[in-house]
């Protein structure tokens, strides 16, 4: 068995198969920020596909949270395996694309230094939903004590926003050029969120550090989208019966895609060369994945484990959940959708459902359900007041909602996953009521009818099985 690592690539089985490019020659244009398996699964096997042409894209990786990826990466001069998997079949394929990674704990000076880069063009963000900082309106949130230790210690920042400003201030002060930030995670609008939190960010700061962002910066939206689980030791032990010791590999379907906004300030990669579409409008793109496999995907985590089930495919399994998602999509959320004439929604909505039954691809039910507070408002709760605007019966996005609420107030099924409204335990009972819950429940809360439809389906997901509510008799 060969350890991963520069020297041993010549060394590999032929059936893994490795960069085709010369590592030497490539130098950092990229600096994404969360190098995380969904990064290390998407944008960064999109960069390496087209390294061999382009060798100006290599990517410095950053970390906010942890030293983890940098320590396992490290070891491994950065390469990493890819594993892609369907059914009984699994590709490998040895990524090259991260050249380093900066975390902020050991290395906050050079992260900084690596925004102001001159020849680092894009910066690259999967930060999670709660990493913008941003309150519901999409604004900078001040009451988060994290921003307000940043906006006193600007020098020493902690957040992904503090970050990025602390970077482009220096950037302007040592002339590095205009840049494109690039928002990848599953918030609606992800690019103009971006925006809107550095630009004020920077006007509490330095106005004129914002008027230099807007003049120098642009925040192209975009839509990602691959199913990425957790890695585990036995998917450490599987590689390593293929000859491969890798401490730092990612396991993922074959489908990816990515939709990005053409609107760079300056050079990019030619992503598109790899598969990326570049368009003018995400936004359609964007809601029907966020209202569509986003939503399912939740809707099968809660109930999922509400049934007793551990990964995703399981509860797909499950005939009830699996009629319940099809019901979802087809009845309580495309016909709210207007989308881009690429899309065909009855074939996405089947690609979606043979997504989520792979079984070679172990989703844990509690990974998805982790921050269903970030998650809800732009997955499930637009299509419930949009179905009760157009007078329709929200019952099945309402069971949603209301089985979110019996995991966080179940204490079995809550310790297994984490939510930021846990912090406020004393407040969550499965006898609270819903109405005026602003905090749990955003603008439903003031709702009547959405409060009656979700209460009432939370009152009879807490008498019992779950799967009989999920029936076509009972969803109208």
């Amino acid at each position: 068995m060969r350890r991963l690592c520069e020297p041993n690539l010549k060394l590999l089985p032929t059936s893994i198969q490795q960069p085709a490019y010369d590592r030497s020659a490539v130098h950092p244009g990229i600096l994404h920020v969360g190098t995380g398996n969904f990064h290390r699964a998407h944008q960064a096997v999109y960069t390496d596909d087209i390294l061999s042409e382009d060798p100006r894209w290599g990517i410095i990786g950053a970390s906010l949270q942890s030293t983890r990826a940098r320590s396992r990466l490290q070891s491994q001069d950065y390469l990493y395996t890819l594993c892609e998997r369907e059914a009984a079949s699994q590709s490998l394929r040895v990524i090259g694309s991260i050249k380093e990674v900066l975390t902020l704990q050991q290395q906050r000076p050079e992260l900084i230094e690596a925004i102001a880069r001159p020849d680092v063009k894009v910066i690259t963000l999967t930060i999670t939903e709660k990493g913008y900082c941003h309150t519901s309106e999409g604004r900078l949130d001040d009451s988060n004590p994290a921003v307000k230790q940043d906006l006193q210690q600007a020098d020493q920042p902690g957040t992904a926003p503090g970050v990025i400003l602390a970077g482009l201030a220096r950037r302007r002060d040592s002339g590095g050029g205009p840049i494109s930030i690039v928002s990848c995670d599953n918030l609606q609008g992800n690019g103009d969120v971006t925006r809107q939190v550095v630009l004020d960010f920077a006007e509490r700061l330095d106005p004129g550090l914002a008027s230099w962002c807007r003049d120098h910066v642009t925040f192209p939206n975009s839509m990602v989208d691959r199913i990425v689980p957790q890695t585990t030791t036995d998917d450490l032990d599987r590689l390593a019966t293929s000859g491969l010791d890798d401490q730092a590999p990612v396991i993922c379907e074959p489908f990816r895609q990515w939709v990005i906004e053409d609107n760079f300030a300056a050079a990019r990669p030619p992503w598109e060369a790899a598969g990326a579409e570049l368009v003018r409008n995400v936004a359609g793109f964007e809601k029907a994945k966020l209202r569509l496999l986003n939503a399912t995907h939740s809707a099968l985590a809660y109930l999922g484990l509400l049934c007793g089930y551990d990964t995703i495919h399981e509860a797909m399994a499950d005939k009830a959940l699996a009629g319940f998602a099809h019901h979802l999509m087809t009845a309580e959320i495309a016909p709210q959708l207007t989308v881009p004439a690429e899309l065909n929604l009855d074939t996405y909505i089947d690609s979606i459902l043979q997504r989520f039954a792979n079984s070679a691809i172990a989703y844990r039910c509690a990974q998805v359900a982790t921050d269903g507070s970030q998650k809800l408002p732009v997955r499930i709760f637009p299509s419930l007041q949009a179905s009760l605007a157009a007078g329709r019966s929200p019952d099945g996005l309402a069971i949603v909602v209301a089985a979110w609420l019996q995991c966080l107030t179940s204490p079995r099924i809550a310790a297994t996953f984490s939510d930021p409204v846990s912090a406020n335990e004393d407040s969550l009972s499965t006898e609270m009521t819903l109405s005026g819950r602003t905090d749990l429940l955003g603008e439903l809360a003031v709702d009547n009818s959405a409060i009656q439809h979700i209460q009432q389906a939370w009152a009879q997901l807490q008498q019992g099985d779950p799967r009989r509510l999920l029936t076509p008799r009972t969803l109208r």
